[in-house]
C-alpha cells in the first residue's frame, strides 16, 4: 500500500537539462535544423518535443517532425544510460527521511516508462524507488 506520492515535475528528482541539451544538440545535427540544442532546450520548456520542433520549424519541414522527435528520444535515451544523471540537491535525503519513517513512496510522473527504466537501471541513488 502505497502511503506517500511524490509528483515528479522537471526537476524535481533527476537534473535532465543537460541531457535533454545533448539529445537535442545530436538531433539538429542530424537533421540539419539550424538551430542549437541550447536553443531547442530553452523552446521545449513544458511540451513536447514534436509541439517543440512545431513551434521552431517552418511548415514545410513539418514532415520530419515525428522521425526528429523519436531520435530525439533515443538520444536521450542513450545519455541517460550512460549514468551520469545528477540528483537533485536534496532528494535523496527527502527520500531516505521517507523511507525511514516506513513510508511505501510512489512517483507519479509524466516520463516515458522506458526512459524512468533507463534511470532506475543505471543511476543507483534511485534504487528505493524501484519495486
Amino acid at each position: 500500500m502505497i502511503t506517500g506520492i511524490i509528483y515528479d515535475l522537471d526537476g524535481t528528482i533527476v537534473d535532465t537539462e543537460e541531457l535533454h541539451r545533448q539529445a537535442w544538440e545530436r538531433t539538429a545535427q542530424d537533421f540539419s535544423l539550424g538551430f542549437s540544442g541550447e536553443l531547442i532546450l530553452s523552446a521545449s520548456k513544458g511540451i513536447s518535443s514534436k509541439k517543440t520542433l512545431e513551434r521552431l520549424l517552418p511548415k514545410e519541414q513539418y514532415d520530419i517532425i515525428p522521425q526528429a522527435a523519436e531520435a530525439k528520444f533515443t538520444y536521450l535515451m542513450e545519455e541517460t544510460a550512460k549514468g551520469e544523471v545528477q540528483i537533485l540537491h536534496g532528494f535523496p535525503e527527502t527520500l531516505d527521511q521517507l523511507l525511514r519513517r516506513n513510508l511505501t513512496v510512489g512517483v507519479c510522473t509524466s516520463a516515458r516508462e522506458e526512459f524512468v527504466e533507463t534511470l532506475l537501471k543505471n543511476v543507483p541513488q534511485l534504487n528505493p524507488l524501484q519495486g
